[in-house]
């Protein structure tokens, strides 16, 4: 029997997990197709897979509220979600494969200068001017300070600082493993940084597991 949109989508996410693909990778998938696919295909009747076109597939990118770039990946999941299903045997044909692609021009990021870092900090020694009720200002800036200077001299994404553990720092070093071949390296970081680690205040919820 033919699948419904539904059982497609769930199929694609299962073999996606079976495949080992990262947790915030799949997160993204769901959110694509578990909440926003099939949202669209139970608003607009479709109710099976072959009921899918060229045509509610262009209706459907024109509601995309997403920047350039992030429509542009967005697309690409959606034509490798089809040729799921017509590897599967699904579909004869891919409904997404006539459809223009997405164009995004990439800017690169910014660096700040010097100086500008210097007021990014300079700032955190300030978090708690002019706030009555905000929890323990003065905590709050030790927190926010560790926190950009560990993303400063460690290169890590904001995700992945806010959830690193206190086992990775071994004195000066930070224990961390590359990305594409999983080879754990270690990141050296000025002493005062590994001490401010070292020192951060507890948060409201602390965990003594993790720095943030």
């Amino acid at each position: 029997t033919l699948p419904t949109v539904k059982e497609a989508v769930k199929g694609y996410l299962a073999d996606a997990e079976a495949r080992g693909l990262a947790p915030a990778t799949i997160q993204k998938l769901e959110h694509i197709f578990k909440k926003q696919l099939l949202a669209f295909s139970e608003q607009h009747r479709i109710i099976f897979l072959r009921d899918v076109n060229v045509r509610n597939m262009t209706e459907w990118r024109s509601t995309w509220a997403d920047k350039p770039l992030a429509r542009k990946k967005k697309f690409e999941r959606v034509v490798g979600f089809f040729w799921f299903c017509v590897r599967h045997g699904w579909l004869k044909d891919n409904p997404t494969a006539t459809m223009g692609r997405v164009i995004a021009k990439h800017v690169p990021t910014d660096y700040f200068t010097a100086d500008e870092y210097k007021r990014i900090i300079g700032a955190t020694y300030r978090l708690g001017e002019d706030t009555e009720r905000s929890w323990a200002p003065e905590k709050r800036g030790i927190r926010i300070r560790a926190l950009t200077e560990l993303m400063r001299w460690s290169g890590l994404r904001i995700r992945d600082a806010v959830t690193l553990e206190c086992s990775r720092l071994d004195g000066n070093k930070l224990l961390l493993y590359q990305a594409k071949t999983g080879i754990p390296v270690f990141v050296p970081l000025p002493p005062h940084v590994a001490d401010l680690l070292r020192s951060i205040p507890p948060g409201l919820k602390p965990n003594p597991n993790y720095f943030f």
